[in-house]
């Protein structure tokens, strides 16, 4: 797997090589965010075994905490946000990945995340034709096993679904991960 800091100044590793084992999944049911937002988002389930799936997810997680730790070690930008707590970053919240079918039609304007938040990974599982636009400019990766990490930051960040998109989403918390 690669894993790269887009930009000193930037918050956000790109990723490749985040190949999972294939399998299929169910509909699904609607996953609402607490924003009423439109029935165009759903949580969906793999179908048959998903033990494989989910320790491949965990190993390729383990390198990208490492990572993340050696970038934040002399960065100042990161060291600036989270004061040196990243040396003590731990990826915490295995059990909280979300496979994500977005609908065509499926809009988050520009926002930020809530600061309880420390990062957030998305990785495609199918090929997309959409995916998160940074107000810097920045799109992130479409391909299938690629996507980003972010640290929560004050880069807004939005989605426009115009093709139905397929996505692995984790959401670390800050009170899980810096112990």
């Amino acid at each position: 797997m690669k894993i790269n800091m887009v930009s000193k100044d930037f918050s956000v590793w790109e990723i490749e090589g985040f190949d999972l084992p294939e399998v299929s999944f169910d509909d699904g049911e609607h996953y609402d965010q607490g924003a009423g937002d439109p029935e165009l988002r759903n949580s969906v389930n793999i179908i048959g075994d998903s033990s494989n799936f989910f320790a491949t997810w965990k190993k390729y997680t383990d390198e990208l905490e490492e990572k993340v730790k050696k970038d934040s070690a002399n960065n100042m930008l990161l060291r600036q946000m989270w004061m040196d707590e990243l040396e003590k970053f731990k990826w915490a919240d295995t059990g909280t990945v979300r496979l994500l079918k977005d609908f065509s039609g499926f809009n988050m304007y520009y926002h930020v995340d809530n600061r309880l938040i420390l990062g957030v990974l998305l990785i495609n599982l199918i090929d997309n034709v959409d995916s998160t636009e940074f107000e810097n400019g920045y799109v992130a990766p479409k391909k299938k096993g690629t996507g980003i990490f972010m640290l929560n930051n004050n880069d807004y960040h939005k989605i426009n679904v115009t093709t139905d998109r397929l996505v692995g989403y984790q959401t670390l918390s800050v009170k899980d991960c810096l112990k």
